[in-house]
């Protein structure tokens, strides 16, 4: 008896949670706007859910599926989400209208890392960044092209000795290494040795591991923040908080004149801020707000550039008429400086800009570009109402790929990114970095850190096709950043 009622009870759960389901899928097309069929529990995202695609393609397919509107519906599993596909909305929501879309709607615990640069509220996005903006000036950055060129030497000493016993090397491997040496260094003050990153290695494994938290998140959203959860696990958690007190420790928990973002954020005590409604509030830097910064700077900081810096010499390993240009414009630039690599030579390689500019359209580093409606919102010029709390997701892959935007978009072409064509596009149409306020802060940075290793590996090697050298990659949806798939092989090879 007991045994039956249970089993009643538990079917009308089902059909209850199927009905109330059933009419949720119904939200876009009640509102007229179009978009795919979900499928129960599922929404548009089964394949990515099963790591069949990576979520990134998803949103690619869904916006290549409808070329003539401006907006589409789908359910991120259970959440009404709103692609955007026009540049003008996107400058609407990005730039213009920026106040009613400044947080990207993803919360979750502040003791586990959610008080980084890129998931902050708003207020608290506001305070860090201004502390750490000033990293990021040119002085700052010229000394940092000294600490970046010494690593860049180390690791082509590392190339030398991998290349001398196998000149075919994956690359994603290879240049993780630089990439996690040089953000250690800029970031932290902290000497990294090249030819032994096991621990590192492992916690890029823990990093961008695709676990299925974003998925809870997205059938019940706000779960992470009303349980105190976090995104990332115990072994990136600890790893960060360690960063922390190891610095705090050294530097007896005040700025030690290294200009690091540890020295920017010991300085400071708290940010007062001014509050819409014109109350004062106080963002205070804790423990919390340091490891969370210390997750975003390391973490992107070599994962993005280890992503571009491997796809930059598949291209150019795949036409080598693009990497003799680039070769003699290094070498060219160098002979004017007497052969120091200094921030006035790197800038006027404007080949080298060029190629790492192609290389972030044709494989962003980015996902989404996600933002949460805090408001009622209707996009001018249209009847397209979006409610308070929807996601609005706009896809970087799918955008660098549209036909309309950039011409032959599977072809390699810096020149796509010469001055006169460059302007000649829409504002928005490059997104790798984000657009507007809450842009990529590090930009300068990662330019500097991409070049340097461009310069100095190039100066002694070139790249190839190997034998196990694809005509394609897939993105790994095994991953959540956009690494190719089985990783990137070439012949490295000496100069003559």
């Amino acid at each position: 008896m007991l045994t039956a009622y249970l089993l009643y009870v538990f079917a009308s759960i089902v059909v209850l949670i199927y009905f109330y389901l059933n009419n949720k899928y119904k939200y876009w097309k009640n509102k007229n706007i179009a978009g795919p069929e979900p499928e129960f529990l599922f929404g548009n995202l089964k394949e990515s859910f099963h790591r069949r695609k990576h979520i990134a393609t998803v949103f690619k397919e869904i916006y290549d599926q409808y070329p003539d509107e401006k907006v589409v519906g789908m359910f991120r599993m259970t959440s009404p989400t709103l692609i955007v596909r026009d540049l003008d909305i996107v400058k609407q929501i990005m730039i213009k209208d920026y106040a009613k879309f400044n947080e990207r709607g993803i919360k979750f615990s502040k003791e586990g890392l959610g008080d980084n640069l890129f998931h902050a509220d708003a207020d608290a996005w506001k305070a860090v960044r201004s502390h750490l903006t000033p990293m990021f000036s040119s002085g700052k950055l010229k000394n940092m092209v000294r600490v970046l060129s010494q690593t860049g030497d180390r690791f082509v000493d590392h190339v030398t000795n991998e290349v001398r016993l196998r000149p075919e090397q994956e690359l994603v491997s290879l240049f993780l290494k630089y990439n996690i040496a040089t953000i250690m260094a800029c970031s932290f003050s902290m000497e990294t040795d090249i030819n032994d990153m096991q621990v590192y290695e492992m916690l890029n494994v823990a990093v961008f591991e695709n676990s299925y938290i974003s998925e809870l998140d997205m059938v019940f959203p706000g779960i992470l923040r009303k349980t105190n959860r976090s995104i990332f696990g115990p072994t990136v958690n600890n790893f960060c908080y360690e960063i922390v007190e190891f610095i705090k420790n050294e530097r007896n928990g005040k700025p030690a004149n290294r200009n690091d973002m540890m020295d920017m954020l010991l300085g400071v005590n708290c940010d007062k801020l001014k509050m819409k409604n014109g109350s004062e509030d106080f963002v205070e830097i804790t423990e919390h707000v340091m490891a969370g910064q210390v997750f975003v700077f390391f973490a992107a900081g070599y994962v993005n550039n280890t992503i571009t810096l491997t796809f930059s010499l598949y291209h150019l390993a795949k036409d080598q008429s693009i990497q003799e240009r680039l070769m003699r414009e290094i070498e060219t630039v160098l002979e004017n400086h007497n052969n120091v690599l200094t921030l006035e030579a790197i800038n006027e390689m404007s080949y080298l800009e060029m190629i790492f500019l192609e290389t972030l359209r044709m494989h962003p580093t980015t996902n989404t570009l996600q933002r949460s409606a805090l408001e009622d919102y209707t996009i001018p010029g249209t009847d397209i109402e979006i409610e308070k709390g929807t996601l609005v997701l706009i896809p970087p892959l799918a955008f660098h790929h549209d036909e309309k935007i950039y011409p032959e978009p599977e072809k390699f072409d810096p020149e796509r990114f010469s001055v006169e064509n460059h302007k000649s596009r829409h504002a928005c149409a490059f997104l790798s970095f984000g657009i507007g306020p809450r842009t990529c802060i590090g930009i300068r940075l990662a330019k500097l850190q991409y070049k340097v290793c461009m310069v100095k590996f190039l100066t002694k090697y070139r790249v190839a096709p190997s034998t196990r050298t694809k005509d394609a990659y897939k993105i790994d949806p095994l991953r959540t950043a956009l690494e190719p798939e089985g990783g990137v092989y070439v012949d490295i090879l000496p100069r003559s």
